[in-house]
């Protein structure tokens, strides 16, 4: 994560924030992030790496809070039955100075904010009027 960090970096400015947030949204739509929780754990590294190799403390931040705009409406995970806080959606509230709401704050979040299950369920699944 390093090299390649290192290697976006080196082909312009604004290029490895683009990267980094393209992964971010790949990450996000990935159906292997709820049903195994290794993924999340893995994304999260690669985060983490992304970050420290962001040398500003300054810069690093502006890049988290970039980033946490995508996870917006997405900072919870459901793997099985269990409801937690994405680690690398925590990963990025670290390195943007803010602290990492707990599931029970995310939930009470404004429905504006939130996406609801009925809204991310598939159309044989949606609600007959």
């Amino acid at each position: 994560a390093r090299l390649l960090a290192r290697c976006w970096k080196d082909l312009g400015g604004e290029v490895f924030l683009e990267e980094c947030r393209a992964a971010s949204i790949e990450y996000l739509d990935s159906p292997a992030r709820t049903k195994v929780k290794r993924a999340s754990q893995r994304f999260a590294g690669t985060v983490r790496a992304w970050g420290r190799s962001v040398k500003s403390g300054r810069q690093r931040k502006a890049w988290a809070e970039s980033l946490l705009d995508s996870f917006a409406g997405r900072e919870l995970l459901v793997v099985g039955r269990k409801t937690m806080v994405d680690p690398a959606f925590a990963v990025l509230c670290g390195f943007a100075g803010r602290p990492v709401p707990t599931v029970a704050e995310l939930e009470a979040a404004p429905a504006s904010r939130a996406v609801s299950w009925s809204d991310r369920r598939p159309s044989r699944f949606a609600a007959v009027d």
